[in-house]
């Protein structure tokens, strides 16, 4: 919209503003006490009030068209700008999330094996002190040993994986439908709102409450602004 048209809106609505205001003031005068008066009155809201509806509408439905259009216009520049932007926020949230949940796995699978080479020491162990304990010649003590279990001791965590720095990436619980027709009714409506939701809240255990689903573990990505 050019600068001439704003002045022209501008001067078309101080024109009905002051055509409302007068007429206002015309409506609030009037007096209805007789038959005559209210017939005058009815004539005046017939006539005159609705008219000035009109201007109204006349006045501003042409500028509410135009903002409309302009906001379309605005709306789809914007779309045509963010969908990219947004599918590539998508690809580097799913790219961040494969790269994290790996380091993790990663990280458990050698805390496992640092408990189970702790274990196996400790096991080790356990059995020279019974050899020990049988060749010098104290069989009890050596049995003693050998029926109680190795106690191993906590192997120190491993490096913590990765955290990228405003962007957080957690395991959540999800689900899938592996025989629907096994869906038990209570779970039929809302569907999968409310499967989402006892999903969410029991996990694993889901799957024999809802029946029909198998629950499985997911990522949900998180990014803010730095």
């Amino acid at each position: 919209m050019s600068e001439l048209d704003d002045v022209h809106d501008a001067i078309a609505i101080d024109e009905v503003q002051a055509d409302a205001t007068a007429l206002v003031t015309e409506a609030q005068a009037i007096v209805i006490e007789t038959d005559d008066q209210a017939q005058e009155a009815g004539e005046f809201l017939r006539t005159r009030v609705k008219a000035v509806l009109k201007e109204v509408e006349a006045t501003f439905k042409p500028m509410q068209q135009a903002a409309d259009k302009t906001k379309r216009e605005i709306m789809d520049q914007r779309h045509k700008i963010e969908r990219p932007l947004k599918e590539a926020e998508r690809v580097l949230k799913a790219s961040i999330s494969e790269y994290v949940m790996e380091q993790r796995r990663i990280a458990e699978e050698e805390q496992r094996r640092a408990e189970a080479a702790e274990r196996a020491r400790a096991e080790e162990e356990r059995l020279r002190e019974a050899e020990r304990l049988e060749k010098e010649g104290h069989d009890d003590e050596a049995e003693a040993v050998i029926e109680t279990p190795a106690v191993a001791e906590a192997p120190p965590p491993v490096k913590a994986p990765v955290k990228v720095k405003g962007v957080g990436v957690k395991e959540v619980w999800a689900f899938r439908f592996t025989n629907p027709k096994e869906v038990k009714p209570d779970y039929l409506v809302p569907h999968e709102k409310l499967i989402a939701a006892t999903v969410k809240n029991l996990g694993k255990p889901a799957e024999k409450m809802v029946g029909g689903i198998e629950v499985y573990r997911t990522t949900q990505t998180s990014s803010r602004a730095q």
